[in-house]
């Protein structure tokens, strides 16, 4: 608390791990854990940030939100369809970054 209060906080390393995606495939994705420390660090300010930028979200964003859900998600599209909406877009910001020169 100290170290945060001060701003002298420098976080260690994560460990590296790779796991796999599924039985039937040699790939792996890497997860990346922090030590204990480092969490509850990223704690303490998720709730001193959290009220600041929770209002600021669109109403239609439900990844990683208190309160919120995938189930909630499929069920905001599912209305959107009986409103007459025909197409979901799906943009993956990073995954798009993946195919730039």
């Amino acid at each position: 608390m100290k170290d945060l209060k001060s701003g002298e906080f420098r976080p260690v390393p994560l460990r590296r791990v790779h796991l796999s995606k599924g039985p039937h495939t040699k790939k792996t994705r890497p997860l990346g854990i922090p030590v204990v420390r480092d969490r509850v660090g990223q704690k303490v300010l998720r709730r001193l940030l959290e009220p600041l930028f929770e209002p600021l979200f669109q109403e239609a964003s439900f990844g990683f939100r208190p309160k919120r859900n995938c189930h909630q998600a499929i069920q905001w599209v599912l209305s959107l369809h009986d409103d007459g909406y025909g197409f979901v877009l799906d943009a993956d910001i990073e995954g798009f970054f993946d195919h730039i020169p």
